[in-house]
């Protein structure tokens, strides 16, 4: 469950007996399972962990210092290879990198290939800040694909890791769907929520696009939107330049002209 090359592990003695003051690690390397409630056992180092008190979690007031810690997360949604390093207090002051890695991860009809992230990590008064790219070599919702997308992610968690707010810089290289596709898209969404929903602001603009009805030389999306166990919603605006029909509708709009010659709705149609 776990090897290392070595750890040192220093204790004090408070009021309320002795503690753990300060961790120092060089390599590490965990197994870890996440259970699909939230539960994290790291296996035979539980035994070793506080009985659970019942309070929200807190990151421990303790000194860590690691040079290379891996974690093999095996999740409900798929495995992930977890990496940090970095040192300072957990509870405020810690900074360091964390690196991720999934071959896939999958919610739903939703899954994510080749996910990685490098972000910077530090930690401001036990809320843990998270800046860095994440990429992903594809993105699938059902019948819709999103094609090498990539965040520039600035993100900040609540304590106890249930809440999180931040905006991101997003870039694609195009999506698609049973119903048309887009050429490459860039924007920045900004998001706020917890575990019952998602919410926030997002101005996307892409290149050329196309669907069974509708074609254009680009598209704007400017609204904002929210994601929960209810549904999705947004209300917003959304352009197209240069949009066309498709040329059996424009056949069809241009035989009006021919409709009622003679008639007074005659100059209307072949205006129309």
């Amino acid at each position: 469950d776990l090897v290392a090359d070595w750890v040192e592990i220093r204790t004090a003695i408070g009021w309320s007996g002795p503690y753990v003051e300060a961790i120092r690690a060089g390599r590490v390397r965990l197994n870890a399972k996440l259970a699909a409630d939230g539960t994290l056992s790291m296996g035979a180092i539980d035994k070793l962990l506080p009985a659970p008190s019942g309070k929200p979690f807190a990151l421990p007031a303790i000194h860590l210092a690691v040079a290379d810690g891996r974690a093999m997360l095996t999740t409900p949604y798929g495995p992930a290879v977890l990496r940090l390093s970095g040192r300072g207090r957990l509870d405020g002051g810690f900074a360091g990198r964390l690196e991720a890695r999934a071959p896939r991860l999958a919610s739903g009809d939703c899954a994510a290939t080749g996910l990685t992230a490098a972000l910077v990590l530090r930690i401001d008064r036990a809320r843990p800040v998270l800046r860095g790219p994440v990429n992903a070599a594809a993105l699938a919702c059902g019948d819709a694909v999103v094609r090498a997308p990539a965040l520039d992610l600035a993100a900040t968690l609540a304590a106890d890791l249930t809440r999180w707010r931040g905006a991101a810089l997003v870039k694609a290289a195009g999506a698609s769907h049973v119903a048309g596709q887009l050429a490459p898209l860039a924007g920045q969404v900004s998001f706020a929520g917890g575990a019952d929903g998602t919410a926030g602001a997002a101005r996307l603009a892409a290149g050329a696009f196309g669907t069974a009805v509708l074609s254009g030389k680009a598209l704007r999306v400017d609204g904002r939107y929210s994601l929960s166990p209810r549904g999705v919603r947004f209300d917003g605006r959304v352009g197209a330049e240069h949009g066309a029909l498709d040329a059996a509708r424009r056949r069809a709009i241009a035989a009006f002209g021919a409709a009622g010659p003679g008639t007074p709705v005659g100059p209307l149609a072949d205006r129309l």
